[in-house]
């Protein structure tokens, strides 16, 4: 038979668990017996580790329902001289307690993430616009990058670049905001900033006409890769360059096309590789290893036919 007090030390266990959820952000909280514990974070701190502490919930609803499973079991003593008259009653009482305040810990934590991941970019605090407005702005911007805060740290970047136009570090500004807002997943801003690159910097005109087709190409729009990657290798003026980028061309035409289309692009670059007098280069090498890459699998898709074929 199994008292409170053999469940005792998972009730403990598990009160230790929320109290280190709290104190892992080291903020002052209401008692824990209160049914408003409230915690005060400053979602602009950009150590604060929501991972970790959401990963001590999950541990912590681990053990409730050990303890929980355990209380199930628990029988009325047998033994007169044993003091626990009442146990049956406090323990469902205690997992009841520890129970309502993991569900206030998690409702917290959840609003704790939206404010910290920054997912509204218009609610971000005065006191922020003004930093990122100032002239270390692009700086704090980048330690928001490197916390892995990539939409604070977009709306960071944009707020210094509309402040500070005139800045000579403006283009690699809003290459680091195009960055940011492809990680935080908003695909559309990050296109929508490489072309105002695209307008902005023309004398970057190939590298960005690449990066545009490499951003095209990863969200599936293959006919926008193979556009925009003929255009920027038609801009490069460094041999090598050009033909390598000539390569992603084809390969953008294999994910277009299939590969038939892709075989016959890159026979296409491999002879502008030739031409070039790059014919024992490494660009050649590579682009002999797709040719014979796209072969072996249009054969094995030919012999399986056969294949097919013979058994019907």
């Amino acid at each position: 038979m199994k008292t409170f007090k053999t469940t005792m030390p998972f009730l403990l266990a598990s009160i230790s668990l929320v109290l280190s959820a709290y104190l892992f952000f080291n903020r002052p909280v209401a008692p824990l017996g209160s049914s408003e514990a409230a915690v005060t974070f400053d979602t602009s701190d950009p150590t604060i580790n929501v991972a970790e502490l959401k990963n001590e919930i999950l541990k912590l609803a681990d053990d409730l329902h050990v303890l929980k499973e355990s209380l199930g079991q628990i029988e009325s003593p047998a033994d007169e001289n044993q003091d626990s008259e009442d146990s049956g009653e406090e323990a469902p009482r205690a997992f009841t307690s520890v129970s309502q305040r993991l569900q206030t810990l998690e409702s917290q934590l959840a609003g704790l993430q939206s404010n910290y991941n920054g997912i509204s970019i218009e609610g971000a605090s005065e006191e922020r616009e003004i930093i990122f407005a100032s002239e270390e702005g692009a700086i704090k911007a980048d330690e928001y990058f490197e916390a892995g805060k990539f939409t604070i740290a977009a709306e960071g970047y944009m707020t210094y670049y509309r402040n500070h136009l005139d800045d000579p570090d403006a283009r690699s500004v809003l290459e680091r905001a195009r960055r940011s807002y492809g990680k935080a997943g908003y695909k559309d801003m990050a296109l929508y900033l490489q072309e105002e690159l695209l307008e902005f910097f023309p004398e970057h005109r190939a590298k960005d006409l690449e990066t545009l087709a490499t951003m095209h190409k990863e969200e599936g729009n293959y006919d926008e890769a193979v556009k925009y990657s003929a255009e920027a290798a038609d801009l490069m003026t460094n041999p090598q360059e050009k033909l390598w980028t000539r390569l992603y061309w084809a390969w953008y035409n294999e994910l277009q096309g299939g590969p038939n289309a892709g075989l016959d692009a890159y026979r296409q670059v491999q002879q502008e590789i030739a031409d070039a007098g790059f014919d024992d280069h490494a660009l050649n090498n590579r682009a002999q290893e797709k040719i014979d890459r796209l072969l072996k699998q249009l054969n094995n898709k030919k012999q399986r036919s056969a294949v097919i074929s013979s058994s019907n």
